[in-house]
């Protein structure tokens, strides 16, 4: 008998199983939701039946709830309803369309100072994360020429003054990858975009973000999960802190502190817009993602341009070839952490220029693991996988326009990328990773990133935020005189901005006026100074 009653209540179970997946999804939250409701006012079944049958229970009370729910809504009347209406009876908020930046262009200003390239770093050097005295998880980056100069990073945790240890910190880092390294890059080409970036606000749209950074390639995401994953990578990017000791000057001369207390890298709001979970708040499947940021406090010491006029102050900065962006780090890892590592590189101080030539033993320790570079010393597969990786990452860059020179002396043919010369008698008296580790390169960006660094002795001064002038309009003469000087045909200014040749003589012409947006940009690329 008893079996007997089971076997009933399972087929009851199944059928009302078919019947919910025949039921729309909303219809099915709702009831969920009246049966929560039921329970608050003191509704349940009796003892018995929840001891004894309790897959008798979760059908009635499944089938309750859902019969309810069709009762609520056929006096509800939804059909008839303004959407207005109903999302004020659902508890349902519109939120506001924040204005969202322009895409970047093919070249963009960034800083490389210490505080944003150590951020960077962080993503992708898991090696150099380590336990502090306090037994927090620490990023640390020294300054190889003053080691008492230093940057740390960490990540704070859930409650307010929480700072992660080592293991929860690397798993946030492992979580984010080197993605959060090339969305930091998005929002500091940004931030140099913006009037003053010491007080700067700016919000960008995911779907943008995704096509910038290259996942528009990524097919076997959809839309949805790749806007929840960079929605996922800006919420944590938000939660890293820094702090810094740096001073800067000659012992007995003027110094600079650049010193910043513990206090966040970037500040990060994050606005998923979809259809929400009625049970959990939460929007699993993503429409678009607002990403709104500013920058920590850190840019008051090393972004303030004024202050690095004044001498209070550091601004050292570079330029972007935004094309590394979409690198795929699946498929090219070392391509990318090259590329980047090469930018922060090729920048301006205050006083000189970053030379461009390089071994390749001191490239590839800046940016591998120590792992695997122990691995290739001591393993001849592993030496042949690092130098396969080496080759087809210097062969990448060299396909995105940077100029890649190889020193004779050190460099020899047979061992440069795609090469068909063959070994010379004696190559076996070294190991393969040991000729590697000694040869030297240089390595440029695409042009017109090494004469913009060349011209460019010291960044740009700002005038202070506040004080509000009457600025002159950048004239068409001025546009084509600056182009000339710096003996660049129009084709070439055209391609810098992303735009066509025919754009750039209407503008020369006066036959295309000049907006805001564009006038930034070319006195950015000409180093047209505001009157």
């Amino acid at each position: 008998m008893l079996r007997s009653r089971r076997t009933q209540i399972k087929n009851s179970a199944k059928q009302l199983q078919q019947e919910s997946e025949l039921q729309s999804p909303a219809l099915l939250e709702l009831a969920r939701i009246l049966y929560a409701r039921l329970n608050e006012q003191g509704f349940e079944f009796p003892n018995e039946i929840k001891k004894n049958y309790p897959e008798l229970e979760k059908f009635l009370t499944t089938k309750l709830a859902t019969f309810a729910a069709e009762a609520l809504l056929e006096q509800i009347n939804f059909k008839n309803l303004p959407v207005e209406d109903i999302t004020a009876l659902l508890g349902i908020q519109k939120q506001p369309i924040p204005v969202t930046e322009p895409k970047l262009s093919t070249l963009e200003e960034i800083p490389s100072s210490s505080p944003f390239r150590a951020g960077v770093e962080s993503c992708y050097r898991t090696d150099k994360w380590k336990n502090s005295p306090d037994n927090w998880g620490v990023f640390e980056s020294p300054c190889k020429n003053k080691p008492s100069n230093s940057v740390e990073v960490y990540i704070s945790g859930g409650n307010d003054g929480e700072i992660l240890a080592l293991e929860a910190a690397l798993q946030i880092i492992d979580l984010i990858g080197i993605d959060a390294a090339k969305l930091q890059l998005v929002f500091a080409s940004h931030l140099l975009n913006q009037p003053n970036p010491c007080l700067a606000k700016f919000s960008l749209k995911g779907t943008e973000v995704i096509k910038q950074i290259g996942w528009d390639k990524k097919h076997r995401l959809t839309v949805s999960e790749k806007l929840a994953q960079l929605a996922s990578i800006s919420f944590h990017l938000g939660r890293m802190l820094m702090s810094c000791t740096w001073v800067e000057g000659k012992p007995k001369g003027n110094k600079v502190n650049a010193s910043v207390s513990v206090s966040p890298l970037w500040v990060v709001k994050t606005d998923v817009i979809g259809q929400k979970n009625l049970l959990t708040g939460k929007v699993e499947q993503p429409d678009e993602v607002y990403i709104t940021v500013s920058p920590g406090p850190w840019v008051d010491s090393w972004l303030n341009r004024v202050g690095a006029r004044a001498g209070t102050a550091l601004c050292q900065f570079g330029w972007l070839a935004t094309n590394i962006l979409k690198i795929d780090p699946y498929h090219d890892e070392l391509a990318l952490k090259l590329a980047i590592h090469l930018t922060m590189l090729s920048r301006i101080k205050a006083r000189d220029i970053k030379p461009y030539g390089h071994k390749v033993g001191e490239l590839l320790e800046a940016v591998e693991l120590e792992s695997q570079i122990n691995a290739a010393r001591s393993d001849r597969d592993k030496a042949r996988d690092l130098k396969n990786d080496w080759n087809k990452a210097v062969s990448l860059l060299t396909s995105l326009g940077w100029r890649v020179i190889f020193d004779d002396a050190t460099y020899p043919e047979w061992l440069r990328p795609n090469s068909k010369s063959e070994k010379p008698s004696g190559w076996k008296d070294k190991k393969i990773i040991d000729w590697l580790w000694e040869a030297k390169l240089t390595i440029i960006p695409p042009e017109p990133i090494p004469a913009l660094l060349a011209t460019k002795t010291e960044p740009k001064q700002l005038k202070p935020a506040l004080k509000l002038e009457k600025v002159s309009p950048l004239t068409p003469s001025q546009v084509r005189q600056a182009r000339q000087a710096k003996g660049w045909s129009q084709a070439e200014l055209a391609g810098f901005l992303g735009m066509s040749q025919s754009l750039v003589t209407k503008i020369e012409r006066s036959e295309r006026p000049i907006n805001p947006e564009l006038e930034t940009k070319l006195r950015k690329l000409l180093d047209i100074l505001q009157d």
